[in-house]
């Protein structure tokens, strides 16, 4: 026989081996209740969730399927998702509260230049507030002196077994209400000072903190001076910026 013709014989046979190997189905690796190494062309029901490999015919690995969780894995898997989410929902915030914080410094270095500056802007607002007061105040004087006549004049009329003119009536509810609505704005706007002071306090703090890490000097600038209850408005301009 010729050697072309055993070429040709071989090259079928070879040919014929490959299309039945491509033909065969994947098998299924898998391990038994005592442990065992398994391969089939299924895998039971009872093995399943406890995980399996799809090997090929010539025993290369397709696919690797993990072993089924359990509820508590699948539990513990999602509490700590969420115990993720929230770490980094936390370093997110913090990163915010960072940058605001840095932005709220470097206005409040830029608007003030010592602390004997931010010591003048709280004397103002306390001053400006102390004008109020003594409005307020002022008017209430007038209005007890209304209050004292018109009650006054009330007890002439129960003392003559005379009714009390609506009019009457009307004036001492209104300054009765008036004087009420006059005490109250005072003792706010007497919290309101104080509220003042302790912000200003806390500000020339950290004002004085700031400065001395820009620095790098230790010796702090002016400390916080005690405000006066009754500031004048002094010439300089108001506080530049809220804060």
């Amino acid at each position: 026989m010729k050697a072309s013709t055993w070429v040709k014989i071989l090259f079928i046979i070879s040919h014929t081996s490959m299309t039945c190997a491509f033909a065969q189905d994947n098998y299924y690796r898998y391990k038994d209740k005592e442990g065992n190494v398994v391969i089939s062309n299924s895998v039971p029901a009872d093995f399943a969730n406890s995980g399996y490999e799809v090997i090929s015919p010539t025993g290369n690995v397709i696919e690797t399927v993990l072993p089924r969780k359990t509820d508590e894995e699948i539990a513990a898997d999602a509490k700590a998702a969420q115990d993720q989410r929230e770490a980094q929902k936390q370093v997110e915030l913090k990163n915010q509260q960072e940058q605001a914080q840095a932005h709220k410094d470097n206005i409040l270095l830029k608007s003030f230049a010592s602390v004997a500056d931010i010591n003048r802007a709280r004397d103002d607002k306390l001053a400006s507030i102390a004008v109020l007061e003594n409005i307020i105040k002022e008017n209430l004087g007038g209005l007890e002196k209304q209050l004292k006549d018109a009650q006054a004049a009330a007890l002439t009329y129960q003392q003559k077994s005379q009714a009390l003119p609506e009019s009457l009536q009307k004036t001492i509810a209104e300054s009765e209400r008036q004087i009420k609505d006059g005490q109250a704005f005072l003792e706010r706007k007497k919290a309101e000072k104080l509220e003042i002071i302790e912000k200003y306090k806390l500000l020339a703090e950290h004002f004085t903190e700031l400065q001395t890490t820009k620095t790098g000097s230790q010796t702090a600038p002016n400390s916080a001076s005690e405000p006066s209850p009754n500031a004048a408005p002094s010439t300089t301009p108001l506080e530049k910026q809220s804060f």
